[in-house]
């Protein structure tokens, strides 16, 4: 062995006193070699955004999972794992785009049902009790809205109630089948959507029986027990004015047609039926026509005013002009 050696120190003039020594080009591949691997360890991290560690770090080996399903790559060390997942592509928020905060409904508020425009009928100016003119609006399907003529008095309208005066007085000059009469033809011209119904009274008054107390429609049927119950009235007995006119407006009709032959309502009564009537969601237009023996000769009836107050007309009818045909009067206002 130790002639070995001689002859290496003999050969490396670097040997000295028995010592082997490193030869330079060794010292330089060692060299080299360490910072070659300081850089292997140090590229990785400095691509992640991960702060290089000191050359105490330089010996951790580093193990990369990366998940298919989530894009999620894992760096698993012995000292810590990584999580980095890739952000989310940001998307337009389409129900956000839909209803904005400020927008109207988002606060609770319900949304105003959309409105339609009624069928409107003027029927003329009403003359309340202080003289204000005011119209008559009224509102109903087409095919339900009819036009009559009772006495030449024609009116327009969905329901109609006819309150005829059945008092003894109405046998003179067979005024009362005179009106019977008339009352026969308003009803034919009703349409079937529409409705009617007709009112007697002396000192009481009564609906024919007709649909229960109630307004009927003017069908063929309903029209032909009507006029068979018109047919049985006789003219006897006592009047009352007011009752027949509660009776009337009861049924809430939009046209009342009131014939008699005595004016005898007052001012109050007309004042307490004006104010019935009003409370109705459409008053009726009450169009009064009075029977009388020569000329009208007072401007200052209780009839007129009952009518003027609630949007119709009065009509007066000298029943000592009435000649062979039906309805046919001397003089009329």
């Amino acid at each position: 062995m130790s002639e070995l050696f001689d002859r290496l120190a003999a050969a490396d003039p670097t040997r000295r006193a028995g010592k082997l020594l490193i030869p330079t080009w060794l010292l330089s591949i060692l060299f080299h070699a360490s910072i070659l691997a300081a850089l292997l360890i140090s590229i990785p991290r400095i691509a992640r955004g991960l702060p290089v560690k000191d050359d105490s770090d330089a010996r951790e080996v580093g193990i990369i999972l990366k998940s298919e399903q989530d894009s999620e790559v894992v760096y698993k060390n012995p000292e810590q794992t990584y999580h980095e997942r890739p952000q989310a592509k940001e998307s337009p928020d389409t129900e956000f785009d839909k209803v904005q905060p400020d927008s109207p409904g988002t606060k609770g508020d319900t949304p105003l049902p959309h409105l339609e425009t009624p069928l409107i009928l003027i029927a003329g100016g009403a003359s309340s009790a202080e003289g204000t003119n005011l119209p008559k609006v009224t509102s109903a399907p087409s095919s339900a809205m009819s036009k009559t003529t009772f006495w030449k008095v024609e009116a327009t309208g969905t329901s109609f109630v006819f309150v005829i005066d059945r008092s003894a007085s109405m046998s003179h000059r067979g005024t009362l089948e005179l009106a019977k009469q008339e009352l026969y033809q308003a009803i034919d011209q009703l349409e079937e959507k529409s409705k009617f119904q007709v009112v007697f009274y002396n000192t009481e008054a009564f609906l024919i029986p007709l649909g229960d107390g109630k307004l009927v429609e003017a069908t063929q049927i309903n029209k032909s027990r009507a006029k068979k119950e018109i047919s049985k009235i006789l003219p006897e007995g006592g009047t009352n004015h007011v009752k027949p006119l509660v009776l009337a407006f009861g049924l809430k009709p939009e046209v009342v047609y009131y014939l008699t032959d005595a004016d005898m309502l007052s001012d109050e009564d007309v004042n307490k039926l004006t104010t019935l009537n009003r409370q109705a969601r459409i008053p009726a237009t009450v169009f009064s026509i009075e029977f009388g023996n020569g000329p009208n000769l007072s401007s200052n009836k209780p009839l007129r005013r009952l009518s003027a107050d609630n949007d119709g007309t009065y009509s007066y009818l000298n029943v000592m002009g009435f000649g062979p045909s039906v309805g046919n009067p001397a003089s009329t206002e």
